[in-house]
């Protein structure tokens, strides 16, 4: 066996066996032991399997259902919003605030040209911040103003 294939044996052994050696992830959200809860905009990324073809079942947040899904990660990279448990992505991510349905849509300036200073809400920022509205169309997460944007998408409890 060439240096080179057995290197990648060893590598790919270590990819299937390291979570149960206890081997460290380097993803947080990885985590199987308690600790500091992970920043909130982790919680908000997007799942990424990653590169590698490993079929590993795992959970991510979703901004947009504001409810933990399962997923299937690669073994490698991908990023922190990444859970071995339906309870440790519950468990890091129950502090996201709740906000309504229009609230999560993406900002859309619709097909026409005109030029409307509007607000949006930003799911990711979780703020509501100016955007250009062509005037038609569009979606409803669409504000004449800040203060109607804030009081829709983000009421005190």
């Amino acid at each position: 066996m060439s240096s080179s294939a057995s290197l990648r044996s060893c590598l790919a052994l270590l990819l299937l066996l390291g979570p149960a050696l206890g081997a460290p992830q380097a993803l947080a959200g990885n985590s199987g032991a308690p600790g500091p809860a992970p920043n909130h905009e982790i919680c908000l990324l997007p799942p990424e399997e990653g590169p590698c073809r490993a079929l590993i079942p795992r959970w991510y947040y979703d901004r947009y259902t504001q409810t933990c899904q399962e997923f299937t990660y690669g073994g490698c990279d991908g990023n922190a919003n990444n859970f071995r448990s339906l309870e440790s992505c519950e468990k890091s991510c129950w502090m996201i605030r709740k906000v309504p349905k229009i609230c999560r849509l993406e900002a859309d300036p619709g097909p026409c040209r005109g030029y409307l200073k509007r607000y949006f809400f930003n799911l990711s920022s979780m703020k509501c911040e100016k955007f250009i509205y062509g005037g038609c169309y569009g979606n409803d997460n669409n504000f004449q103003d800040e203060d109607s944007c804030v009081d829709h998408c983000l009421p005190e409890k």
